[in-house]
């Protein structure tokens, strides 16, 4: 599973054709919007936390430290993914 899945995608675009008919019709559906990943939502909460103890340091070590843990809680959500797909037989 890559760390760089959508966190918050919304909605769906879609380009129309009109025919000789006049009939509309959908093609090429895809995300309007993919949002932010996954990596990026967990990063930001970490540093949330990170924040209630914070004491002057550099933001970027805060920063460096929010990826840190959201890379740590992927491999372990991609752990539990596995875990459970197995389970039930199934290929992940």
């Amino acid at each position: 599973m890559s760390k760089n899945i959508p966190a918050y995608p919304s909605g769906e675009s879609y380009t129309t054709f009109n025919n000789v008919s006049g009939v509309t019709s959908q093609h090429g559906k895809s995300p309007l919007h993919t949002g932010m990943t996954l990596r990026d939502h967990f990063a930001g909460l970490a540093m949330q936390g990170l924040m209630t103890t914070y004491d002057g340091n550099s933001c970027s070590i805060i920063a460096r430290d929010a990826y840190e843990v959201a890379d740590a809680m992927i491999a372990e959500r991609n752990k539990h993914h596995k875990e459970r797909h197995e389970t039930f037989g199934e290929e992940v």
